[in-house]
């Protein structure tokens, strides 16, 4: 059985809201890092925030 060593979860959402030919698309970004970071405190699973990648990296063996 393999074990995950980590894995990153950006925090930062976006979503295309209209895409055409001639428009440029309009982008809604969403940051859930507070939300992120609630849960990952109130389940006590250990992790990093890297500010340069904008993402949490979650550990499985700290």
């Amino acid at each position: 059985m393999r074990i995950v060593e980590w894995f990153k979860i950006r925090s930062k959402f976006e979503k295309v809201l209209g895409q055409g030919r001639l428009i440029e698309p309009k982008t809604c970004v969403t940051d859930k890092k507070s939300e992120i970071e609630r849960m990952l405190n109130t389940f006590s699973i250990p992790y990093e925030y890297d500010d340069i990648e904008k993402c949490f990296i979650i550990f499985g063996y700290r």
